[in-house]
């Protein structure tokens, strides 16, 4: 079967985020297939971005072939980063009959977190009489609505809803996420062909190790020897994350208690000179590391933390990375979430407080101090073996390919 994934944001172990795509290609690579990813030249969520010198260029990474499109570059989510979205989607377009052409795929797969890139996705289904799936992560328009106050009314959320319909009701499969979109689906009486859940995962067993930046271990190395709980974040500083609470904890805490933040983003620069102001001197923050980087790091942690916005869109449920990854490492995690599902309570590997709360942050992180060393590595393993069991990428991508073998036949012909 030939596969065309498109993805904005899709990484590599190499680029770093976005890591699903490419997981996903690499075990249908393995399974026979070949697998073509769409992606963008830039995206905020890599760690390295490839160079390019021409408008588009082809690359192959782990037996995928990726071909990036030429985006500019941006800082912050403004104008420029509108931009870069719509460079992509508009050379998605423009090389659609190529694609259909010379890749000739049997599957689309629409996946780039927005709904943008569904009509260019259709049209190179259509073109190759391919089936066409919609990658659903996000409820869209709902989620730039709850999360930063967007009217419905505003011309980009009615564009996004737009595309967001268009996509449910002329997709041959759509593959959710979130465990629970089916519901927003009932609710908008939305016409969908297929459905499937299929949340994000892990590699089981984990791939080979890479040893982090001297600096990161050196650093927290120190502080355990000095007797130091560690409490640690991995992630982006995005506002969906809730990290005010997080900053506002570690202020509360004892000075024994060492708050540690790894990763990168545009609002980082605003918390450091926040802690510095306040005067938070038991708040670490260290830089973003390539996933194979993450477990020598999260060794040396007590607890885990995950957080995030008080909003109503997480009634749909959530599947996030890092919960996974934090998962695998077999720490307890502190699950500030309030969402319709809850994975670490279903395992039993850590405590779930209310999101946007600094105050049972703070309880959480005391809580788990009071437990011995040997309660808290049976409540991490409780977690390690629970991901392992229901998110091991290997059998999330046979599920996917499943859901596309069992969804109806492509309704589009070969040419226009």
């Amino acid at each position: 079967m030939k596969i065309l994934l498109i993805n904005h944001y899709a990484g590599s172990k190499e680029m770093g985020m976005e890591y699903r795509p490419y997981y996903l290609a690499k075990h249908w690579v393995q399974m026979g297939h070949e697998v073509t990813i769409v992606a963008a030249s830039f995206s905020h969520l890599r760690l390295k971005n490839p160079q390019l010198e021409d408008s588009w260029e082809k690359r192959e990474i782990d037996g995928i072939h990726y071909l990036f499109l030429q985006t500019p570059a941006y800082q912050r989510n403004d104008k420029k980063r509108a931009i870069n979205v719509i460079t992509f989607i508009r050379k998605l377009y423009q090389m659609g009959e190529r694609l259909a052409k010379e890749i000739a795929p049997d599957v689309v797969i629409a996946s780039s977190t927005y709904p943008y890139d569904i009509r260019p996705a259709a049209r190179i289904a259509r073109l190759s009489g391919a089936k066409l799936v919609y990658e659903l992560h996000d409820i869209w328009p709902l989620s730039p609505m709850e999360l930063y106050g967007y009217s419905k009314t505003h011309p980009l959320m009615l564009y996004t809803k737009r595309e967001a319909d268009y996509a449910f009701e002329h997709s041959d499969l759509v593959v959710s996420l979130l465990p629970f979109a089916d519901t927003y689906i009932a609710e908008q009486k939305l016409r969908v062909k297929e459905y499937v859940h299929i949340p994000n995962g892990v590699e089981v067993p984990g791939e080979s190790q890479q040893p982090p930046p001297q600096q990161h271990l050196d650093l927290l190395t120190r502080y355990r020897e000095k007797g130091m709980f560690l409490v640690v974040y991995v992630g982006g500083f995005s506002t969906a994350n809730a990290l005010d609470d997080f900053i506002k904890a570690a202020g509360n805490c004892p000075e024994d208690v060492l708050f540690v933040t790894i990763g990168n983003g545009p609002l980082k620069v605003g918390y450091k000179k926040r802690a510095r102001l306040e005067g938070i001197d038991n708040l670490l923050f260290l830089d973003g590391l390539p996933r194979e980087q993450l477990p020598a790091v999260l060794e040396l942690a007590d607890v885990l933390y995950l957080g995030a916005k008080h909003t109503g869109i997480y009634r749909y449920g959530v599947s996030m990375n890092k919960l996974f990854d934090y998962m695998l490492a077999a720490k307890p995690i502190i699950f500030g979430v309030d969402a319709q599902n809850n994975p670490v309570e279903d395992a039993g590997c850590g405590v779930t407080i209310e999101s946007e709360d600094a105050d049972a942050i703070v309880q959480a992180v005391e809580r788990l101090r009071q437990m011995t060393p040997q309660q808290r590595a049976e409540m991490g393993r409780k977690g390690k073996i629970y991901v392992e069991a229901r998110h091991d990428y290997s059998n999330l991508a046979k599920a996917f390919l499943q859901a596309v073998a069992s969804a109806g036949k492509a309704s589009g012909q070969k040419g226009e």
